[in-house]
């Protein structure tokens, strides 16, 4: 198989992701915000954002799915939001 046609096969789930995203995006918002209103909240949304991040690796790959989350911001917002949560 030559370069051309993985190219051409890997534009179909990239084109898939960018429509999809910022609906699902402002869904998960949604239900988050909404959450006291109807059944939803942390839970679900937080299944809808593992979502996103599973759409974006499916469209993009690893490397691009790494660079976009930061791990190592995520790390030290996690211990930061700890903190938060002790003090309160």
């Amino acid at each position: 198989m030559n370069e051309k046609n993985i190219k051409v096969k890997n534009i179909v789930p990239k084109c898939g992701a960018d429509v999809v995203m910022p609906f699902a995006f402002v869904y998960m918002f949604y239900v988050i915000l909404h959450g006291h209103i109807s059944p939803g909240g942390g839970f679900q949304g937080g299944i809808l954002a593992v979502s996103l991040v599973i759409l974006l690796y499916l469209g993009y790959g690893y490397k691009t799915t790494k660079q976009a989350l930061m791990p190592e911001a995520m790390r030290r917002l996690e211990g930061l939001a700890l903190i938060i949560y002790v003090v309160l």
